[in-house]
């Protein structure tokens, strides 16, 4: 199941992405990082080259993924970095897509995404999001105050728009 997270900037975004990824290693499962900016990260596997982590990513199975800064790691166009959400799932990854806006990334990309971590937006960009992932909800996005994200799953108990708020400092 691949995951978006999105938010402009100080939001809380990677705080959340390094809060889950602790929680996969701690029940000992594998997680595998793309970050550019080579920040701390609570795994072992950590890459700053996309190159390499591109050949790690298909070289394995069943791993966590986090890709932070989606929007200039993977961008619109890059079709190999754009594979790890189209076919990683064969490969049994689980990819979380890390954006400051939606549009930084493929649509056919976000498609694949069957969950999303919505922080504090723009509201052309919460329209858009609650339209893509039929919940109206969404369009309360930018008056959610840093460290608070809207959590929606494509079919919740079976439904679409199903949402939950929540705090990742609690």
């Amino acid at each position: 199941m691949h995951t978006l997270i999105d938010g402009t900037t100080e939001t809380g975004k990677s705080t959340l992405a390094k809060k889950l990824c602790g929680e996969f290693v701690k029940k000992g499962e594998e997680v595998l990082v793309l970050d550019p900016l080579g920040s701390q990260w609570p795994t072992q596997d950590v890459f700053t080259d996309p190159e390499l982590f591109l050949k790690f990513f298909w070289a394995t199975r069943r791993r966590f993924v986090f890709i932070d800064e989606s929007g200039e790691t993977i961008g619109r166009v890059n079709r190999e970095m754009n594979k790890t959400g189209t076919r990683g799932r064969h490969h049994g990854h689980s990819v979380f897509f890390i954006v400051q806006t939606r549009t930084q990334i493929n649509p056919e990309l976000r498609r694949q995404c069957h969950q999303l971590f919505l922080f504090a937006v723009g509201s052309d960009e919460a329209y858009d999001l609650a339209q893509e992932w039929i919940c109206p909800d969404l369009v309360e996005a930018p008056y959610l105050p840093q460290g608070s994200c809207f959590w929606v799953r494509r079919f919740w108990q079976g439904k679409a728009g199903g949402v939950k708020k929540i705090n990742i400092f609690s």
